[in-house]
């Protein structure tokens, strides 16, 4: 199909001159390099603080999805100040999973075009519960369970090799203490924190210390390595996993057991993978208190034989404080340098985005994601009432003042609306 019936198909709005841009960088490049090549527009969100904060959101979400299995930090080429070029062959992914994640974008008639809204490939790609995008493009698909997951990253899940420590007062765990394990990996970190749902003899991990950690739930987060070619610095980007205490992998962590204090997308209950970017806004968090130090310097000997007291201290007898600083210093490295920012900012601006996103969508945020201004669109809903046009039953209201729900907005309203508005300005007035 050639370029201008491609532009005939896309959808018009506020991000049409992006797409006209985005056909003519694509056209620089042979045809049959066109499959590698998509597109993310920031200008569905108007001039200000909201398009700064999403342009940086997507940035760390496409970062944040980058393939293990790319050794270098690839750049989001800058075609103008509200698109980006997307290489899906140097992030590292599959062409054909990366059409898996495209296909069901619902802002476009057209399958599969090219350019995409980049808060809805936000969130899309920031939501697990809603859509497999984050597994396909990381994981290469959901893995079977934890190990599956932790084995496609490569890390080692040798025992002996683990070290780790029992953490006091945690702002995400119920009970407040988990159990903090660092896996090795080379070429990277791995972290894996373990919750009980309830606090027993049998659960308890500070009554745990002699044997293997008993848990209800936990969360993963691997750090691959990444070198810069420009700069030859050397970052880290972090990839995330949730499971139960059958180490089957989940995508909303047990609310009995956690909880997310920052509320990723107005829900307490902790989300693949939005709510671990939201919380780990610098990377790794530091832990609040060593519960094993507080209990051996009370003199109790939690061990009498000599190689149970040596396996507790190979474990937990470490500075990972110290291990903790060093990866978050990587992981600024990788932020920096893909998105322009702090990790803090990165994080915060990313949770901001996500919220505007997510609020209902009333007539002026209407118009401007349509490519009218208020006036014009209350005119053409009007025209198309007058004219016997059936309208979705929550779009028809909009002039009344009311709202519609993002998921409503999505589910046909947005293409109907934006279709009513096309035909009332190629209507003679």
């Amino acid at each position: 199909m050639n370029s201008a019936l491609l532009l005939l198909a896309a959808l018009v709005g506020p991000i049409s001159t992006d797409e006209s841009l985005a056909v003519k960088d694509r056209n620089q490049f042979p045809e049959d390099q066109w499959f590698r090549f998509y597109y993310v527009s920031t200008a569905c969100v108007e001039p200000g603080p909201a398009r700064e904060n999403l342009d940086t959101a997507i940035k760390l979400m496409l970062m944040s999805c980058i393939s293990p299995n790319q050794p270098t930090l690839p750049t989001l080429a800058k075609v103008s100040d509200t698109l980006y070029r997307i290489d899906v062959l140097e992030m590292g992914w599959d062409p054909f999973l990366w059409k898996e994640v495209v296909k069901d974008n619902p802002y476009s008639e057209a399958p599969d075009w090219i350019v995409l809204r980049a808060d809805w490939l936000l969130t899309d790609l920031a939501d697990a519960r809603d859509s497999d995008s984050y597994y396909l493009l990381v994981y290469n698909g959901r893995p079977k369970d934890i190990f599956d997951g932790l084995k496609r990253l490569k890390v080692d899940g040798d025992p002996t090799l683990q070290y780790g420590m029992i953490e006091g007062e945690s702002q995400v765990a119920k009970h407040k203490t988990r159990t903090i394990q660092n896996w090795p990996k080379s070429r990277g970190y791995a972290y894996r924190t373990l919750d009980i749902i309830k606090r027993t003899l049998e659960r308890e991990p500070i009554e745990q210390i002699e044997g293997d950690a008993v848990y209800d739930a936990q969360e993963i987060i691997i750090g691959g390595e990444k070198h810069d070619a420009t700069t030859r610095r050397r970052g880290t980007v972090q990839y995330y996993l949730l499971g139960n205490g059958e180490d089957e992998l989940v995508e909303k962590a047990d609310g009995r057991i956690v909880s997310d204090y920052t509320h990723f997308r107005g829900y307490e209950e902790l989300a693949l993978p939005g709510s671990c970017i939201q919380c780990h806004m610098t990377g790794l968090n530091y832990p609040t208190s060593d519960e094993v130090n507080k209990y051996i310097l009370t003199d109790l000997k939690p061990a009498t034989d000599f190689a149970t007291r040596d396996k507790i201290r190979a474990f937990y007898f470490n500075d990972l404080t110290k291990d903790l600083q060093r990866d978050n210093e990587d992981y600024a490295v990788a932020v920096a340098l893909f998105c322009g920012v702090k990790p803090g900012v990165a994080s915060t601006r990313f949770a901001l985005a996500i919220n505007r996103y997510d609020e209902a969508i009333g007539l002026d945020r209407a118009a401007w994601e349509s490519g009218a201004s208020p006036s014009e669109l209350a005119l053409a809903l009007s025209w198309a009432q007058s004219a016997g046009s059936r309208l979705p039953a929550r779009a028809g209201l909009l002039t009344n003042g009311h709202n519609v729900p993002r998921d409503a907005w999505e589910d046909g309203a947005a293409l109907a609306i934006q279709n009513i508005y096309n035909a009332w300005k190629d209507n003679p007035k």
